[in-house]
């Protein structure tokens, strides 16, 4: 029997299972109260998560530079906002 993907119900779930499609493979960020969802949803699939104490930190695009892979930055901007970028 084919392997089944499991259900997307949220948001924070279809944004995660976005990103897996682009083959990310690590999200850096800070993790903040709007965001916690994006974050617990990317690590369910086996996104690693790398988090700093600052959103300049967490934005710096070595990685992509290095790896030629893409990179993905989640920082919480604010009340109920959330910013993600892909590099």
């Amino acid at each position: 029997m084919p392997h089944q993907p499991p259900p997307i119900h949220t948001g924070a779930q279809l944004i995660a299972h976005s990103l897996k499609s682009l083959d990310v493979r690590i999200l850096f960020g800070i993790v903040g109260i709007p965001v916690i969802e994006v974050a617990e949803a990317c690590l369910a699939l086996g996104i690693k998560f790398v988090s700093f104490r600052n959103e300049q930190a967490a934005s710096a695009s070595t990685y992509g530079y290095l790896t030629g892979r893409p990179e993905v930055c989640l920082v919480s901007v604010g009340r109920g906002c959330c910013m993600l970028w892909l590099v």
